[in-house]
């Protein structure tokens, strides 16, 4: 085997070893509520844009930006380990999160057929199985305590 084979399957033992990936990084109630907090401004400034652009592109965008922002947000969740009390809801929101993303992918196929439609499918997404856990996971935060700020209007 050759020197640099040798160093390829070294690092490939050491991924392995350490999960493929970093491990979630403790934070405190303050910290963790200032995340909740700052996550759920972006999402509530992203998602607000969502209907200020008619045209099917502009439109679409918008979603699509929303989507983004949701898919970071659950990824963001997904590497904190908050309070033990709040673990579980962490992990339903950022669930939540990303199965809402994927959820509103009806909708830019909606854009494309007609403004109405999309209405309609935004209107479904926002009464899907993943928003409903994300409220309920939003609302077992704020019964445990914590201020989640505007993921409450989520």
């Amino acid at each position: 085997m050759s020197r640099a084979s040798l160093v390829v399957v070294v690092a490939a033992l050491a991924l392995v070893a350490t999960g493929c990936g970093s491990k979630p990084k403790p934070v405190t109630k303050a910290q963790y509520e200032q995340q909740l907090q700052r996550l759920g401004d972006d999402l509530v400034n992203a998602g607000s844009q969502i209907g200020q652009h008619l045209d099917i592109a502009s439109f679409n965008q918008d979603v699509e930006n929303f989507q983004d922002h949701l898919r970071d947000a659950s990824k963001e969740l997904k590497d904190v380990q908050p309070p033990a009390n709040a673990q579980e809801p962490n992990k339903r929101l950022a669930d939540a999160f990303h199965d809402l993303a994927d959820a509103l992918e009806p909708v830019k196929d909606a854009r494309r057929q007609s403004l109405p439609k999309a209405a309609k499918a935004f209107a479904v997404a926002r009464a899907s199985a993943p928003a409903r856990q994300g409220r309920a996971a939003v609302r077992q935060l704020q019964r445990r305590g914590y201020d989640v700020g505007q993921t409450a209007s989520l």
